[in-house]
């Protein structure tokens, strides 16, 4: 990927991060995340963590599917808590 699409790509994950003031990470097709904006310090940790990541992975990579899968927002809490 290009630095100059990885930019615009962050940019506007930043901007509709700051307008719906939630977390967004972008993840590849096995979760792993690839960008992402105001993501706090917990989920960076919890990623990065041998121990926490797959569970970051099987839960938070799939929160976005079962929404589409619902058609409709689904309530969601992480399992850090």
């Amino acid at each position: 990927m290009s630095a100059n699409r990885k930019n615009t790509e962050k940019s506007l994950l930043e901007q509709l991060a700051a307008e719906s003031g939630l977390a967004i990470v972008a993840t590849d097709g096995i979760s792993a995340p690839v960008n992402g904006a105001n993501n706090n310090s917990m989920c960076r940790a919890l990623y990065a963590s041998e121990k926490f990541a797959p569970r970051c992975n099987e839960f938070c990579g799939r929160a976005f599917e079962w929404a589409t899968e619902a058609g409709k927002p689904v309530s969601y809490e992480c399992h850090a808590g």
